[in-house]
């Protein structure tokens, strides 16, 4: 552990070791070969969506989270005020910039089957998911960067750090959401395999979209796991919490990425044909 005279942001203390920011060169291998089937995944989902934007938002997420990584356990001045502000704004957008294209991917899917779902339309629902995304991310930034002024001046950054774990308290929540959403669409997806035969391979497509459920609630877990850490201000190795937290997204990544390999999307002309 770094001491605290030669910490130039004191991530080394409590208060601020719940961002799980702490350099740590021992796990990077581990770290390339997630990132590595990470990339696969999200490629895989965007091109099987063929959704140019939902290529784009996957890999470029992608990329700035593993740039996120790179800078925190290879730069120069990991401990740096800067190298945490990167660090900080870079696996945000990065995670929101893959969530983003999640909700399209979804979006895209459950358009086949209905237009309205909860009684609201799919292009609402879409929508409300992408604003509360950019709404966390930003919460979470600005309190991430006003956390780090206040280290930087000697104060305790307590107003700001509750604003992180605000943040992080509606990400949980529209994780949970968004879970429910997928639930839903799995059993609409049942509801309609008689009148729909032959549009999904049933039984494969409920194993996968089970498979999908269960690995996003790993991932809802892993954030309400760091929120506990953030309120409680223990202090948490950031290996093993950003090693579950990989880990949870590539299962939950390629989960979803196979599961919608099973799931044939026709076409408009399909469609119009279909309903001759």
């Amino acid at each position: 552990m770094v001491s605290t005279q030669e910490c130039t942001f004191a991530t080394c203390d409590t208060s601020l070791s719940t961002f799980g920011y702490e350099p740590n060169n021992a796990t990077s291998e581990a770290f390339l070969a997630i990132f590595g089937l990470l990339f696969f995944a999200h490629l895989i989902q965007g091109w099987r969506h063929r959704k140019v934007v939902v290529t784009f938002l996957m890999v470029a997420g992608h990329f700035l989270f593993t740039f996120a990584f790179f800078e925190r356990s290879f730069g120069n001045n990991p401990y740096g005020q800067g190298t945490f502000i990167t660090w900080l704004f870079c696996q945000l957008i990065g995670s929101s910039a893959i969530l983003l294209g999640i909700y399209l991917a979804s979006s895209s899917m459950l358009s086949t089957y209905t237009d309205k779902i909860f009684g609201l339309r799919l292009a609402i629902i879409t929508a409300t998911l992408i604003l509360s995304e950019l709404t966390i991310c930003g919460l979470q930034a600005a309190g991430g960067y006003l956390g780090a002024e206040a280290t930087d001046k000697g104060q305790r950054p307590w107003p700001e750090l509750g604003l992180y774990i605000a943040g992080q308290s509606l990400q949980l929540v529209l994780l949970f959401c968004f879970i429910l959403y997928m639930i839903v669409f799995s059993q609409m997806m049942t509801f309609s395999s008689e009148k729909r035969e032959g549009w999904l391979k049933w039984k494969t497509a409920r194993v996968e979209l089970g498979i999908f459920v269960f690995c996003y609630s790993c991932y809802a877990f892993k954030a309400m796991y760091q929120l506990v850490l953030a309120a409680s201000g223990w202090t948490n190795s950031a290996a093993n919490t950003e090693v579950l937290f990989i880990l949870f997204q590539t299962l939950y990544d390629c989960s979803f990425a196979f599961s919608t390999h099973h799931i044939d999307i026709p076409t408009q002309r399909e469609l119009a044909n279909r309903t001759k």
